[in-house]
This record gives structure tokens, C-alpha cells and sequence, in this order.
């Protein structure tokens, strides 16, 4: 190890009892560095898209398609005169404002772009 480099630990402790009277105390270290610096990036990599995000004024949504549960954006529901809070975060929210007319090519659309 390096002297003067900061390392991040994970510090776990028990107890055991032997058969004895005696216990023993048994302390694990595990370096967590890394996963520290993947996290710390993460962070900062979504701090910067939510600002992205923010500036430009787009809305965006993101579909987890098997679970049905959809994101929609704030500024996604404000672009199509909705609150916030009055947009239910499932895609079958998305199918209820969309126009009946519009329906097959949507869901035709959207079977081809699953498929690939």
C-alpha cells in the first residue's frame, strides 16, 4: 500500500464463542476503493446530464419495457400540459393520451424497435 493514498475500507466485526469459555473477536477489512471511484463517477455523470437535461428543456420518458414502469420526465408531462403528479408512471398512461389514429403505427413502431 502506498503511504498517502486514500483508501476506502469496509470494516465488518463479530463475535465467536469456541467451546472454551473464551471468545474471539474476528475483524474483516475489504478495500473498497474502486467501487468508490465507480460510484463517485456515476454520481457526477448523472449530475451532469440532469443539468443537461434541465438546460435544454426537453422531456425525456424511459421504459422498462418487462415491468411496464415508465419514467416521464417533469418537463415531458409541462410539454404536454400536465402536472407532474397527475402523469401515471406506466406506459399505459402513454397509451391513454395517445390519439386513437395513431395507435396501430405506434404499436407497430414500437414491436419493431423491441424485436431488433
Amino acid at each position: 500500500m502506498n503511504e498517502g493514498v486514500l483508501v476506502w475500507m469496509r470494516l465488518s466485526s463479530s463475535i465467536h464463542s469456541g467451546p472454551t469459555a473464551s471468545s474471539v473477536l474476528l475483524l474483516t477489512m475489504c478495500d473498497i476503493t474502486e467501487l468508490k471511484i465507480e460510484e463517485s463517477s456515476r454520481v457526477e455523470s448523472e449530475q451532469r446530464f440532469v443539468h443537461a437535461l434541465q438546460a435544454t428543456r426537453d422531456g425525456i420518458w424511459d421504459w422498462e419495457v418487462q415491468s411496464g414502469m415508465v419514467y416521464f420526465s417533469p418537463q415531458w408531462a409541462r410539454l404536454l400540459c400536465y402536472q407532474p403528479d397527475e402523469v401515471s408512471q406506466r406506459v399505459e398512461f402513454f397509451y391513454e393520451i395517445l390519439h386513437p389514429d395513431d395507435m396501430p403505427t405506434v404499436k407497430n413502431l414500437l414491436m419493431i424497435i423491441l424485436l431488433d
